[in-house]
């Protein structure tokens, strides 16, 4: 593997993960089944499209009223609903714009809650069943269509089950590269090897002196920094 001389890097990142460590509390916080509901919608959308555009498509979802009829609406009719919803343009901080896959999702959508619905009748209660992270992202990637290896770890972040699990998401993944712990090109779509190079990174963690869940966050803001600084094709 080639080095990259990205001078400061980690000594930027470990400032970056102090500051989050100063601010965000360690502890797992649950959070309402509704909004529970809009974070499994988030993560479900955020795959494949800029944030934005999957954070204003949840919005107009759950302003139509989805976190009411989810668990209510038969898995068709729950799916055409979402569809309609999806198809309309979306604001978005850089203007109007479409979803990119408003069916599939759809279908997702309404999957992951059928899912819910008939193995524990809610987010919540799944949660409660799985408290341990690791089997309940290996429950949530094999059960809920939609959910990789990392939006699953996304869910559980943002749910506040669990900061012991890494979002492997480019920056991530482009930050190993540049230190050398990983050698990985692409995002990762198996467990199996998710579970590798989350493995890696919290060793690295580990060394650092923080929590997975922290020294991730602060590569993530740090990483995207220098992208929008750089551009895309010098990162």
């Amino acid at each position: 593997m080639n080095q990259v001389p990205i001078y400061g890097l980690e000594s930027t990142v470990q400032v970056i993960a102090r500051d989050i460590e100063d601010s965000v509390s360690q502890a797992a916080m649950p959070r309402a089944e509704e909004a529970l509901i809009y974070e499994l919608i988030c993560c479900i959308l955020s795959s494949q499209v800029p944030y934005d555009l999957a954070i204003s498509a949840t919005e107009c979802l759950i302003g139509d009223g989805l976190a009411q009829w989810a668990f209510v609406l038969p898995v068709d009719e729950l799916e055409q609903a979402v569809t309609t919803i999806l198809l309309k343009p979306l604001h978005t901080p850089s203007g109007s714009r479409r979803y990119r896959f408003p069916h599939r999702k759809a279908r997702e959508i309404a999957s992951a809650f059928e899912r819910f619905r008939l193995s524990q009748g809610s987010i919540a209660e799944f949660l409660r069943q799985y408290p341990e992270p690791a089997k309940a992202r290996h429950w949530l990637v094999e059960n809920i269509s939609g959910l990789g290896p990392k939006q699953a770890s996304m869910f559980l972040r943002n749910a506040g089950h669990s900061r012991d699990l890494a979002i492997l998401d480019r920056h991530i993944l482009k930050y190993m590269r540049l230190i050398q712990i990983s050698d990985l090109g692409a995002g990762v779509s198996r467990l199996k090897d998710y579970e590798k190079e989350e493995r890696r990174f919290a060793d690295h963690a580990a060394l650092l002196g923080f929590p997975v869940g922290i020294l991730d966050s602060a590569v993530w803001i740090v990483l995207r920094a220098a992208a929008q600084l750089e551009g895309a094709a010098g990162w």
